[in-house]
């Protein structure tokens, strides 16, 4: 089952994800081209492969992008301005706190969460979770397109695994592709979720993932980011505790 094919898949968490999320702003880093295709998959077992590593989060980006920020003023990703669809109210943890949220497709969000049918990007937050491979389990999708390879992820600070579906849909020329990550400083774990319909998007798709941060990383340069708040949440992220 692919809870993340809900529009609010905060509220069906354990309680040991709940999560009250803010970011502060912190410095930004270097440019850095991302790569125009993508990871390559060789093997369907549950066995990670090593993904190309990409360094630092591009700071300029390819004339048609834009940064999309969530309305918590927490998260920031990279979409095409062509993907006018786009949701960035926040989700509600088990405790009832806002949860960062991004989402974004060309002309329907839902057909991108129900379908193979519409390229897209979600990008959200949860506390840390040690274990990626429960997140990758717990939201991946298991039918639906030809094949499955499950891969190390390693780009712009961020390590785990993601899942990568090839084959897609009733023709086969989509993609699927799922992260579980977190920063080094495993001060909380991000869930992506990417999808591509042809060759034109996958562009989009890679962009998105080398470029999903916190809104102090990059700098977003005003004006560019559409919706949300003009200032970061100025207050670190908070230590939640697993239910008893």
């Amino acid at each position: 089952m692919n809870l993340l094919r809900t529009r609010r898949l905060t509220s069906l968490l354990a309680p040991a994800l709940a999560l009250a999320f803010t970011v502060s702003g912190s410095a930004a880093v270097s440019a850095s081209a991302p790569p125009t295709s993508t990871p390559e998959s060789e093997t369907t077992s549950g066995e990670p492969t090593e993904t190309t590593s990409v360094d630092t989060v591009p700071t300029e980006l390819p004339e048609g992008f834009v940064w999309l920020v969530d309305d918590t003023g927490a998260i920031t990703v990279a979409v095409p301005e062509a993907w006018t669809d786009v949701d960035t109210a926040p989700a509600v943890d088990v405790d009832g706190n806002p949860q960062p949220w991004i989402a974004a497709a060309p002309s329907s969000i839902d057909d991108f969460l129900a379908t193979f049918d519409q390229p897209g990007v979600l990008y959200t937050v949860f506390a840390y979770d040690p274990d990626p491979l429960f997140l990758i389990d717990a939201y991946s999708i298991s039918e639906g397109c030809s094949s499955f390879a499950l891969e190390d992820f390693n780009s712009h600070g961020f390590t785990g695994l993601t899942n990568i579906g090839t084959g897609c849909g009733e023709d086969g020329n989509a993609s699927w592709q799922l992260v579980a990550v977190s920063p080094a400083d495993q001060s909380f774990t991000a869930l992506v979720q990417v999808q591509t319909l042809s060759e034109d998007d996958v562009e989009a798709t890679q962009l998105a993932l080398d470029s999903f941060t916190t809104t102090g990383v990059p700098m977003v340069t005003p004006g560019s980011s559409v919706p949300g708040p003009s200032e970061p949440v100025p207050s670190a992220p908070a230590t939640t505790e697993a239910a008893g």
